[in-house]
């Protein structure tokens, strides 16, 4: 099981990559116990937004480019007070930091 410090560690790799990279898309496969297939969260929208239903069906997200490039937020539906907003290069890489970011904040090590 991937531990917080781990999910931080992929968290900002999404915010430092300059586009879409299949091994970072492997090691966030590999850090949730799936098969290590091609998927292409850092490229797809519609690839990370499924993800996040799937994996965080407690959570809504947001995203949009930014002046810096991407930005995207989850926030848990009931507590909106409680979000993961991050920046990176395009929108889906940054929805991908943010799912780190709340995936490391719901294991316990």
């Amino acid at each position: 099981m991937t531990n917080k410090a781990e999910w931080l560690a992929l968290a900002e790799r999404c915010e430092a990559a300059t586009g879409p990279d299949k091994l970072l898309d492997m090691a966030i496969r590999f850090a949730l116990g799936a098969p290590v297939r091609p998927w292409n969260y850092t490229a797809s929208l519609d690839a990370i937004t499924a993800l996040i239903e799937r994996e965080l069906p407690e959570v809504q997200w947001l995203c949009r480019t930014d002046t810096l490039g991407g930005f995207g937020n989850l926030y848990r539906r009931r507590n909106p007070d409680r979000s993961w907003p991050c920046f990176a290069f395009t929108p889906a890489l940054a929805l991908c930091a943010a799912f780190c970011r709340a995936m490391a904040e719901k294991v316990t090590t």
